[in-house]
C-alpha cells in the first residue's frame, strides 16, 4: 500500500478508527507505519508488542485454568473409584459370609 503523507496520516487513520473496526485500525497502522513520524512508529510498535504480550498471557492463564479443572476432575474420579472399590470389597465380603 502506498504511504500517506505525514500531513494526512492522522486524518486517514481517524477515518478508519471512527468506523469502529479495531482490526481495520490495526491493519491501517501496519500498512502505513512508515508514514508516521519515527517516535510515533516506536510507540505503535510498542503498543502492538504490549497487545501481543497481554494476549499470550491471557492464553496462558486460560490453559492453566483448564489444566487445574482437569486435575480436579481426575482427583474427583479417583475418589469415586476408591469408594466404588470399597463398596465392591464389602459386597464380596458379604457374599462370603
Amino acid at each position: 500500500m502506498a504511504d500517506i503523507s505525514p500531513e494526512n496520516i492522522y486524518d486517514e487513520f481517524l477515518k478508519v478508527a471512527d468506523g469502529g473496526d479495531e482490526q481495520a485500525a490495526k491493519d491501517f497502522l501496519v500498512a502505513h507505519l512508515n508514514s508516521f513520524p519515527e517516535n510515533e512508529r516506536a510507540e505503535i510498535v510498542a503498543a502492538f508488542f504490549d497487545d501481543a504480550a497481554k494476549s499470550a498471557a491471557a492464553d496462558t492463564i486460560a490453559v492453566a485454568d483448564f489444566q487445574k479443572q482437569a486435575l480436579e476432575t481426575v482427583d474427583g474420579l479417583g475418589a469415586m473409584k476408591k469408594k466404588l472399590e470399597e463398596k465392591d470389597n464389602l459386597l464380596k465380603i458379604k457374599e462370603t459370609i
